[in-house]
């Protein structure tokens, strides 16, 4: 779980740096009132009409094994994909599918080792430092994402119940994926699977939740009305199973550091008044 946490935090760390959303908000009034480079201003910045919508902010990593799950039994259906994701339009199927076939269980490595032509390669000498420095960004990016897409398999994609050494193939390949008597439900769909908390969450919302929350603190009514998407009940949910990771102390940490800049400091006059 930490590991999620950490992948879904990159996404959006290395997009909404602190310094880098005082550009955004000069485009639009300060809504919070605030000094600018804050983070106030990363969180205004996550949730401004002006920030590009990116498709992973609306899959949760539930939803990523259920879709590797289906694809490993529909192939390119997507229209049967879609079918069992009960949130997901064929569209929203698709385009996911093309962000996954880059940086998930797609991405293969050549056979000397090295990353397959989906990622950046490396740039020439006479290249510029600006180029340089956007197309670090970018392998970056395609590095954070793929660790999103891996750490979600590792929570949600379905054990094998035994081990088998016969050859697999796709049912799909016989045509027979539309057959009723072959179409076996998605273990993550599964009655007797128990819920979890993570499930309903996508990254995006993760992110949201763990800056606004230092901002608010543990004012859960103010943070779901930032998230938009979620109730209070949610968000307090959502906190007990957050609460355990890492990033919480860090938070607390700041928390502290804020609280000791808020207590104020004792003059000279008010020693002389408590020493009479």
């Amino acid at each position: 779980m930490r590991r999620y946490f950490r992948a879904a935090r990159a996404l959006y760390e290395m997009q909404f740096q602190m310094k880098r959303p005082a550009a955004i908000l000069k485009m639009k009034p300060n809504s919070y009132g605030l000094k600018s480079r804050s983070t106030f201003d990363a969180l205004a910045a996550l949730v401004s009409p002006l920030r590009g919508h990116q498709v992973l902010d609306d899959w949760t990593g539930l939803e990523i094994g259920l879709f590797e799950e289906a694809y490993g039994r529909f192939g390119k259906d997507f229209y049967a994909i879609a079918e069992q994701l009960p949130r997901k339009t064929v569209k929203d199927t698709i385009a996911f599918y093309y962000i996954w076939k880059k940086h998930g269980s797609c991405a293969k490595t050549r056979d000397d080792g090295n990353l397959s032509d989906d990622f950046l390669p490396e740039p020439e000498p006479n290249v510029s430092s600006e180029t340089l420095k956007l197309m670090d960004r970018l392998r970056k990016r395609q590095i954070y994402i793929q660790d999103y897409l891996d750490a979600a398999r590792a929570m949600y994609a379905p054990q094998p119940a035994y081990a088998s050494h016969h050859k697999r193939q796709k049912i799909s390949e016989f045509g027979l994926q539309r057959v009723p008597s072959f179409q076996q439900g998605l273990k993550g769909l599964s009655p007797l699977r128990v819920p979890a908390v993570l499930d309903m969450w996508t990254p995006f919302e993760i992110r949201v939740f763990e800056v606004a929350i230092e901002c608010y603190g543990k004012d859960f009514t103010r943070i779901a009305e930032v998230i938009g998407s979620k109730s209070s009940g949610d968000v307090i949910a959502f906190y007990y199973v957050w609460k355990n990771d890492s990033h919480y102390q860090v938070v607390k940490n700041r928390w502290e550091r804020k609280d000791e800049g808020r207590t104020p400091k004792k003059t000279l006059a008010d020693s002389k008044a408590n020493c009479s």
